[in-house]
């Protein structure tokens, strides 16, 4: 007697150790945040629920269309130039002195001169700029540029800007007589010419910080109670500049108290409890005999579990992750071990779970939930590789028709259906042929023996059974015979015929 209490308190202990371990593991690997910092990368879809502004939150560009403004206005960027007059009429004065002075030579009137200094005065008034300005003028990289004159900055084209050398030569070629050249040429002006459009460092400078204050200005607010995004949303580069811009914010105003560090994971260790405690509920109610079986309840749940984290990662690793999530394996497998119900329940549970996750809960609900009905019905034994096929084709098949009625409640025409989206769900179907392999490895950690065994065991080419009908022949008849018998009688009173055939 105290045997079997001892028995029965291990058992206890072992089942409630079971969900205290599967809700442990199932809360530490969901995705969550601390209210203040998310995990999310562009091109994925946002993990965790609904997200709403707190307060009013600037919209800037993000970080490829801030670039190309960037890069736009800084093409279009006018430097400022201011005008000095001084180097200008020193030039000038220079030049008049050089001409005028005895030690020169130059044998010219007044008159001619005088026409020789209007012609630089006249270059001047152009502009002459330094060399390295005049060759981004000439190539077109600068076709404007701002004049500071009185304190305003006028925008005006750089054209008729020349180089110091472009100016003597444009001088030059300007005099019509050779003594007129020799005349400049011994005044040696080639030395005298220097820039007298300069580049305003300062002003330049605010110009282009002004500019690009502009550039990076908010292009739009979101509201106080408006949404950011939603579970499943693509996360765009301009909603994850957004939700960095969110984060910033939280961050320097100190908000993220212990609500945001405790209070989702108190409801998600609820969530999780409650479906875990709702299964076990199912099984002590319903199904006493795999309750009480230490075995088939650690099988149970860590099916449910490994599936479970396997879809969280999937959920993290791929878009649109978990549609490619073989789920039905699940149903699949129970079905061979235990029954169609228990089956069912197990399946809807995990779906349930992965709806933390879910990107359209409702639609994801709806996916699995046929697809479920479809693996358990069209797999009532599970004896032949050739059953596994068509279990899959018909899943397929209703995950196809599932999704096409969603895009046509949502959207109202075929045009919506996405053929990648059906690429997905078509590798779905094929991974349920790993099925096979997941009752293998369940077979030897638990010790079960499902019908797929079986039926390998009552082959009539067992090795076995071909030794004994060679050595015993007529043993192998009444065998044979008694098996018959055997599995027409559990046929008609509703018991395991494969069972029956196999054990007689």
């Amino acid at each position: 007697m105290k045997t079997n209490d001892t028995s029965d308190r291990l058992s206890q202990w072992l089942r409630w150790g079971v969900f205290a371990a599967a809700v442990f593991l199932t809360v530490y690997f969901l995705p969550r945040s601390d209210g203040r910092h998310y995990s999310y990368e562009v091109n994925r879809p946002w993990s965790y629920s609904l997200l709403t502004a707190p307060f009013d939150i600037p919209v800037y560009l993000d970080s490829v269309s801030a670039r190309q403004l960037r890069d736009s206005l800084e093409a279009g960027f006018e430097p400022a130039l201011k005008r000095d007059l001084n180097t200008e009429k020193n030039v000038i004065a220079s030049f008049a002195g050089r001409l005028n002075s005895p030690d020169t030579h130059i044998t010219l009137s007044p008159l001619e001169r005088n026409a020789i200094l209007a012609k630089v005065k006249g270059i001047y008034e152009k502009g002459v700029v330094e060399t390295t300005l005049y060759e981004a003028i000439a190539a077109g990289r600068l076709p404007r540029a701002r004049l500071i004159h009185d304190n305003v900055a006028i925008s005006i084209s750089t054209s008729g800007y020349l180089s110091p050398r472009r100016a003597y030569a444009r001088l030059d070629s300007a005099l019509q007589e050779d003594r007129h050249r020799s005349a400049i040429s011994a005044a040696r002006i080639a030395e005298l010419i220097v820039p007298n459009i300069v580049v305003d460092s300062l002003e330049t400078a605010r110009l282009h910080d002004d500019m690009m204050q502009r550039a990076m200005a908010p292009v739009g607010v979101v509201q106080k109670g408006e949404r950011i995004i939603d579970r499943g949303v693509i996360v765009t580069p301009r909603l994850y500049t957004l939700l960095n811009t969110y984060e910033d914010l939280l961050s320097q105003r100190g908000i993220g108290t212990d609500r945001y560090d405790y209070y989702p994971v108190m409801g998600q260790v609820l969530f999780v409890m409650l479906l875990y405690g709702a299964l076990y509920g199912f099984m002590f109610f319903f199904r006493p005999d795999y309750y009480a079986s230490r075995r088939t309840m650690l099988m149970t749940m860590s099916l449910l579990v490994a599936f479970t984290l396997f879809a969280f990662a999937m959920s993290r690793a791929l878009n649109s992750g978990l549609y490619m999530m073989p789920f039905t394996i699940i149903p699949l497998v129970l079905v061979v071990f235990l029954d169609s119900r228990t089956a069912f329940y197990s399946h809807l549970t995990a779906v349930l779970l992965t709806t933390l996750v879910a990107p359209s809960t409702l639609e994801f609900v709806f996916l699995q939930f046929i697809a479920g009905v479809v693996a358990i019905t069209s797999t009532k034994e599970l004896s032949r590789r050739s059953q596994l096929i068509r279990t899959a084709m018909l899943i397929f098949v209703a995950y196809a028709l599932s999704y096409t009625a969603i895009e046509l409640i949502h959207n109202g025409t075929l045009e919506s259906v996405s053929l990648r989206a059906i690429g997905f769900l078509g590798v779905n179907a094929v991974l349920i042929s790993f099925a096979y392999i997941v009752i293998f490895i369940l077979e030897k950690l638990f010790g079960f023996t499902s019908k797929v065994t079986l039926v390998e065991l009552s082959d009539i080419n067992n090795p076995t059974l071909r030794e004994l009908s060679e050595e015993c022949p007529g043993t192998f008849q009444h065998s044979m015979a008694v098996s018959n018998l055997a599995s027409a009688a559990a046929s008609r009173i509703g018991a395991n015929v494969t069972l029956v055939r196999a054990g007689a």
